[in-house]
C-alpha cells in the first residue's frame, strides 16, 4: 500500500538542495529596512532629516544602495492622486526624504514643486468633470422627477447622487481621468528616479 505524503513532506522534498543566498538574504533585509525608516519618517515629521540621514549613512556601498532603493520604493508609493485635497504635507516629507538620497536636491524640489501642481491640475479636472456630468445628466433627473411626480402625485426632488444610473455614468467618466493621470503620474515618478545619486 503506498503512502501518502503530507503537505509539509512533499514541500520538503521540493526544496531539498535549495540554498539561500546568505548576501541577497541580507540584501533584501537591508531593503525592508530602507522601506521602514522612510515610512517611519513620513509618518513622523517631527523626525529630522538628520535621523534619516545617520540611518543611511551607517551602511556600506552595495547595503547603501539597497537601503536606498527601500527608500525610495516607499516614497514613490506614496505619491498617489488625492481624492479630496493635495496632502502637502506629505509632498514636503516626501521632498524632504527624497533629499536624503538624491544627487540633485534642487531637482527635487523643483521636481517635486511639479509633481504638487500635477496633483492639483488632477483635483481641478476631476470636479469640472464632477460638474459638467451633473450639468449633462440633469434633463434626464428632472425627467425622472416629472415621471415620479405623475405616478405618486407628489412633488418629488431628486439629486444627481440618488440616481444610480448617474453614479454609474460618473464612476466611468471618473475611472479614465484617473486612468490618464495615473499614467502621467507613473512617467513622472520614473523620471524622478532619474535624480537620486
Amino acid at each position: 500500500m503506498a503512502t501518502i505524503k503530507s503537505a509539509l513532506e512533499l514541500a520538503m522534498e521540493k526544496t531539498e538542495g535549495l540554498k539561500i543566498d546568505p548576501k541577497a538574504a541580507k540584501i533584501k533585509e537591508i531593503k525592508t529596512e530602507g522601506r521602514k525608516a522612510a515610512s517611519d519618517f513620513l509618518d513622523n515629521p517631527k523626525d529630522s532629516q538628520e535621523k534619516l540621514l545617520s540611518a543611511f549613512k551607517k551602511y556600506k556601498k552595495d547595503e547603501k544602495n539597497a537601503f536606498k532603493e527601500g527608500m525610495l520604493m516607499t516614497f514613490l508609493s506614496n505619491i498617489v492622486l488625492p481624492k479630496t485635497s493635495v496632502r502637502e504635507d506629505r509632498i514636503s516629507g516626501i521632498t524632504e526624504g527624497l533629499k536624503v538620497i538624491s544627487k540633485d536636491k534642487n531637482q527635487i524640489e523643483t521636481f517635486m514643486g511639479q509633481i504638487k501642481e500635477f496633483l492639483s491640475k488632477y483635483l481641478e479636472n476631476r470636479e469640472e468633470l464632477i460638474q459638467a456630468a451633473k450639468d449633462q445628466y440633469m434633463p434626464r433627473l428632472k425627467q425622472k422627477e416629472q415621471e415620479l411626480e405623475q405616478q405618486t402625485g407628489q412633488k418629488i426632488s431628486l439629486s444627481p447622487e440618488q440616481d444610480p444610473e448617474f453614479m454609474e455614468f460618473l464612476t466611468q467618466n471618473i475611472s479614465r481621468l484617473e486612468a490618464q493621470y495615473t499614467q502621467s503620474l507613473n512617467q513622472a515618478k520614473e523620471e524622478l528616479k532619474r535624480f537620486i545619486g
